[in-house]
């Protein structure tokens, strides 16, 4: 794949990055909020004794609390560096969770028939968003369970943080982001693609400069990021 393909640049990014993410899971709030609702809603839509797929699963880290909940769990990764981390963290005996490493969107020939699928904050560094929602669709069973996260490009700091790269190229990851979405355009997209949406939830709320702003009491202007619980439908 050419470097310069958007895919390609956010796997580089996030290789010469992983050991940092992976320790915001233990030290930065926004990280830590995001595992405490993804945990959550994953204990409330029974990903229990399930196969179920985590796409762009990072460092592994939702993947892990899959796994002892007695699913079968496979973690897919663009970042050499990410499926690294991974493994070694891997217990040898813990013969129910494998990671690969792929580019998405993948073939899907060799994953199919999953109960569940997983996948958070990667669809803003996908180039084919539509690719990567048929393939979401082909790795599901029927009435399966997809659980996505997007940017929300309503919230104010998405807007701020936009109009920051433009003028002074900050925050650098900004340079690999593809696709911001609102709740409604999303929610259409995923009914195009045969989902269902059954919840949504905004988080990673910004602080400081925002707080300016907090006569707004709408969460969908403050919260960076929305998570989607849906629902496969089509036949």
């Amino acid at each position: 794949m050419n470097r310069k393909d958007i895919n390609e640049d956010a796997i580089f990014f996030h290789t010469i990055n992983a050991s940092r993410f992976d320790n915001h899971y233990h030290s930065k709030k926004s990280f830590t909020e995001r595992y405490t609702l993804w945990t959550k809603l994953i204990d409330k839509y029974n990903f229990n004794n399930k196969r179920i797929i985590d796409i762009g699963c990072g460092s592994g880290v939702l993947s892990f609390y899959l796994a002892t909940k007695n699913n079968t769990v496979i973690g897919i990764d663009g970042s050499p560096k990410m499926i690294e981390l991974c493994c070694e963290k891997l217990d040898p005996k813990n013969t129910n969770l494998s990671f690969v490493q792929k580019t998405i969107p993948f073939n899907s020939k060799k994953f199919i028939s999953f109960d569940g699928i997983i996948c958070s904050s990667v669809l803003e560094y996908i180039k084919d968003v539509d690719a990567t929602l048929d393939l979401f669709n082909e790795l599901l069973i029927e009435s399966g369970t997809l659980i996505v996260s997007v940017p929300n490009n309503l919230s104010l700091y998405r807007i701020l943080e936009k109009l920051l790269f433009k003028i002074i190229k900050r925050p650098r990851y900004y340079k690999y982001v593809y696709n911001l979405y609102s709740f409604n355009k999303f929610k259409s997209l995923l009914k195009e693609k045969g989902f269902q949406v059954k919840e949504v939830s905004y988080y990673s709320r910004s602080t400081s400069i925002l707080d300016f702003f907090s006569f707004i009491k709408s969460s969908k202007y403050f919260n960076n990021l929305f998570v989607c619980v849906c629902t496969k439908v089509n036949s």
